[in-house]
């Protein structure tokens, strides 16, 4: 197939999809400091966002989606798109819990978790809708007009990041779940998520469309239409950060007695530049694999300290046993992995003394 100047095939457009949301992750997975989520992890939730994207391009008709001035068919259009993204990540979150009775703990452990998790279903969405769309209408128009290049980036960025902060909404409904005390609060967070997405994705449509589709009027209204909703996301993300520093701090402190951390662990996990500091010097003398090891070491043991935290905010008998449980198979998990590290350090010095 020739293209014409201004349009774009659908291996391309993908190829924008995807840099953009690369972008957006990498983006994320650099702010939460405490606790970096795995990556096959995001990337499950992603790839459900995308198939999510792709059931609802492809079932829902385009009229039912199509964004007008009309409020109630806005109110539609968001409530089918962030269910998807619902279910979505519900998905990932069974997945994630099926695993966790397999070996022990949960992956996600707060309010961060959710939104990095979110983020990254709703970045998926925004990828497979836009690559469904390009398929179904892969002469690079829309509603008549050639859509340039530039103009492909740019509408791409703001649907991925829009769809990410809706999917980020409903993450953190899951996030605040896991950190609920009862089991109401369990049901009630998730679906709290899910009504407050709703309810932000209608007012940035209804913001950013107003009365007409396009031009840098249009693109204007988008971006103070997610001004909102991302000062109020970056809140929460600060609240969660600081949290999970607090919990850091309190509940690793009675852990130093046993092993699983020492006071120079517990300061570098309060501290982004001295915790950079330690894997600068392993990445630059070359020891990769103690860099791979630290980072997960101290991964896990601020899941210790998070799940340390739950335990003592516990009220259910039921709900404290199973957090007891998960306390405890990280807490020898940490110590397995210091052993694991020590015995590599080890192995290291006795080839270095060898040469």
């Amino acid at each position: 197939m020739i293209l014409q100047v201004g349009q774009a095939s659908p291996a391309s457009a993908l190829a924008v999809a995807l840099v953009v949301a690369v972008i957006y992750l990498a983006l994320i997975r650099f702010l939460d400091m405490n606790e970096k989520e795995p990556l096959w992890a995001m990337a499950m939730l992603f790839v459900l966002g995308a198939v999510a994207a792709g059931f609802v391009t492809l079932l829902v008709p385009s009229r039912i989606l199509v964004l007008t001035p009309d409020p109630p068919a806005q109110i539609r259009s968001a409530f089918i798109q962030e269910l998807a993204k619902f279910l979505a990540i519900l998905a990932g979150v069974a997945i994630l819990e099926a695993i966790e009775r397999q070996r022990g703990w949960s992956e996600i452990s707060g309010l961060m978790d959710g939104v990095v998790y979110g983020v990254a279903a709703g970045l998926g969405f925004a990828v497979g809708q836009d690559f469904i769309r390009e398929i179904l209408s892969p002469t690079g128009d829309m509603m008549g007009l050639a859509v340039s290049p530039v103009t492909s980036v740019w509408t791409t960025a703001l649907s991925g990041l829009s769809h990410g902060l809706f999917g980020a909404i409903i993450g953190a409904g899951f996030g605040a779940a896991a950190q609920a005390r009862s089991s109401g609060q369990r049901f009630g967070y998730p679906a709290l998520g899910f009504a407050g997405a709703i309810l932000v994705h209608t007012i940035h449509q209804i913001i950013a469309r107003g009365n007409a589709m396009g031009g840098s009027e249009a693109v204007a209204r988008t971006w103070f239409a997610l001004l909102l909703p991302l000062a109020v996301l970056v809140g929460i993300g600060l609240y969660a950060l600081g949290r999970e520093r607090r919990a850091i701090r309190e509940e690793l402190a009675g852990e130093t007695e046993n092993g699983v951390v020492t006071a120079e662990e517990v300061a570098a996990l309060q501290s982004f530049g001295a915790g950079q500091a330690r894997y600068g010097k392993l990445l630059t003398s070359g020891d990769f694999g103690g860099w791979a090891g630290l980072r997960e070491l101290q991964n896990r043991q601020v899941q210790l300290a998070l799940a340390k935290r739950r335990l003592a905010e516990a009220t259910d008998p039921e709900h404290r046993a199973d957090v007891q449980a998960e306390v405890e198979s990280l807490r020898a998990s940490v110590l397995e992995m210091k052993q694991t590290l020590a015995s590599m350090r080890s192995t290291a010095a006795k080839g270095a003394n060898a040469q």
